[in-house]
C-alpha cells in the first residue's frame, strides 16, 4: 500500500524538485528575454537600458547555476531541452 501511495502522491523532494525545475525555467526565460531585448534596442537614448538588461540577464545566469547546483544536490537532473523552458 505504501508502494502504491508513493505512485499517486508525490514526495515533497519530488514535489521540490519540480519546483526548482520550473524556477528554472523561468530564469532561463528571463536570460533569454533580456539578451534579445538587449539586442533590439538602438539608437544613444537606449543604451543605458540595454547595459541594464546584459546586467540583468548576468543576474539571472547566476540565480539559474544556483537552482541548478540545488537540483543537482537532491540527485536529479536539471531540465534537459528547451521545450521544457517554454
Amino acid at each position: 500500500m505504501v508502494q502504491n501511495a508513493k505512485k499517486t502522491v508525490p514526495s515533497t523532494r519530488d514535489a521540490l524538485i519540480q519546483s526548482l525545475n520550473e524556477d528554472l525555467a523561468r530564469e532561463y526565460q528571463a536570460i533569454i528575454a533580456s539578451v534579445v531585448y538587449s539586442e533590439v534596442l538602438k539608437g544613444a537614448e537606449y543604451m543605458n537600458i540595454a547595459q541594464e538588461l546584459e546586467k540583468l540577464a548576468a543576474q539571472e545566469l547566476q540565480h539559474a547555476l544556483t537552482i541548478a547546483k540545488q537540483v543537482d544536490h537532491l540527485g536529479e537532473h536539471q531540465l534537459s531541452n528547451q521545450s521544457q523552458f517554454r
